[in-house]
């Protein structure tokens, strides 16, 4: 996929805490060929098709990505690093508070 290479200054400072790159599972894209996992890159918008038998998790693991800095990374290579969603703290809270309503739901 094309990729517009744009690293804002103001999205530099929410580039804190994330790393250089990050799979996404692809769970959405049914069709014949999809790729199974998309790579991101911090500070690019969009993605980049992985063919692996591996899964994302598999792959975050071994660059020791955590689940709240790959969901910053899916946010900020499609709605802009400049978003809060591109934050990883932000990203942590909102991933607690969801544990919290399963909980509850539970």
């Amino acid at each position: 996929m094309g990729v517009n290479r744009v690293l804002a200054s103001s999205a530099a400072t929410l580039a804190d805490g994330l790393p250089e790159k990050a799979y996404v599972s692809n769970e959405w894209d049914k069709s014949p060929g999809a790729a199974p996992v998309l790579l991101v890159k911090r500070g690019e918008l969009g993605y980049w098709p992985v063919h692996t038998a591996r899964t994302a998790d598999e792959l975050n693991g071994e660059l020791g990505v955590s689940e709240a800095q790959r969901e910053a990374m899916h946010t900020g290579s499609l709605f802009g690093w400049h978003t809060p969603g591109a934050d990883p703290k932000r990203q942590a809270e909102l991933i607690q508070r969801r544990k919290q309503r399963a909980g509850r739901a539970a």
